[in-house]
């Protein structure tokens, strides 16, 4: 493994140093140069794969994956027939989420050898994380999974995948199979969750959300997936407390909470204050939950507080005919905006 030291770490940058200047002999045809450059390469560090791919796990633990993504690279060109040097770069480039870019090199060595050891699996991932066909994810993970009956990754990408294509009985087949064969995958759990979940097959959902949930503790995105299946269920208790996880873990709103210009309101009381309600989603949910605002300006009021909801421009005629009886101010403004203007006028905020 490489490198956890001063020396280590040297090694490493001459092994990349070398095969620089060998891969730009190959470049300029100097066949004398090459061999020289590939003999220091040797000297610096192991050739074989076992070697090389220790060396690239050694890299990504440090998190260096441009050095990860040059040095498959330069291997890939200096191997060029060899699936597994590209396949390699492949998986470098998809480790930096650099996914669109994984395709080629993955397309590369499945031209070269089709049956390589995880190969479909990968480019069907990387299809799928850039929009790319389904019917071509599904016929490489159905390869791969005729080809590697035991392979939980492949068995679990084709939940994903046959889900999406609404092959639900296709979809809880491999979702079986993936915790089958990959008992300890949170993702195996999560996918076959949601399959189950598209089955209404309620328990059984929710017993493998919360093994993927146990599984991966700190993956918000599959606390998210539990909290939504709580909610479907009914189970509010539990369910809105967990559904937090949404900020980090949905697909709709992971990573985009907005800085809002006061504390989350958790019912403290409201005499003298004015209470912010902002719409967290689309129109359709503001639709749906506006049916809450008169509960709420109700327990507002009865407290001494102010109401003000904010809500999008398009829909501002629509709820003040509706609702303005039961709100002391609707600002259909671009939130961001209404934020910046009025950070000083709202005790708490809330959203619906």
């Amino acid at each position: 493994m490489l490198p956890i030291s001063d020396s280590e770490t040297a090694a490493s940058s001459a092994f990349l140093t070398f095969l620089r200047h060998a891969a730009a002999a190959r470049q300029n045809g100097t066949a004398e140069a090459e061999a020289r450059w590939l003999d220091a390469v040797a000297q610096s560090h192991p050739l074989d794969d076992e070697s090389v791919d220790s060396l690239i796990t050694a890299l990504l633990e440090e998190h260096r994956h441009d050095d990860v993504i040059e040095l498959a690279a330069i291997i890939a060109q200096l191997d060029p027939h060899r699936a597994l040097a590209h396949f390699r770069f492949g998986y470098a480039l998809q480790r930096a989420n650099r996914h669109s870019e994984a395709i080629a090199p993955y397309r590369h060595a499945l031209a070269i050898d089709p049956k390589l050891p995880q190969l479909r699996n990968n480019l069907a991932g990387a299809l799928a994380l850039t929009g790319g066909d389904l019917n071509e994810q599904l016929a490489l993970l159905e390869s791969a999974v005729h080809d590697e009956p035991r392979n939980g990754d492949a068995w679990t990408n084709l939940t994903h995948a046959s889900r999406v294509d609404l092959n639900l009985p296709r979809a809880l087949e491999s979702g079986a199979n993936a915790v089958q064969c990959a008992p300890h995958s949170p993702l195996a759990h999560n996918n076959y969750a949601l399959a189950l979940r598209e089955a209404q097959r309620w328990d059984e959902a929710e017993h493998a959300e919360r093994t993927a949930c146990a599984l991966a503790p700190n993956d918000a995105t599959m606390r998210s997936n539990l909290a939504m299946l709580q909610l479907m269920r009914g189970d509010y208790a539990y369910g809105w407390r967990a559904h937090e996880a949404r900020w980090d873990g949905s697909l709709e709103l992971g990573g985009n909470r907005p800085a809002m210009p006061a504390p989350t309101w958790r019912g403290e009381p409201l005499a003298g204050k004015t209470l912010l309600v902002w719409g967290e989603q689309g129109m359709g949910d503001v639709l749906q939950f506006s049916r809450y605002i008169p509960l709420l300006a109700e327990r507002v009021h009865r407290d001494g507080g102010r109401l003000v909801w904010n809500s999008f421009p398009q829909m501002g005629a629509l709820l003040a005919r509706s609702l303005s009886g039961q709100v002391d101010t609707i600002r259909p403004a671009v939130a961001s905006n209404l934020y910046r203007r009025s950070t000083s006028k709202f005790r708490y905020s809330v959203c619906l």
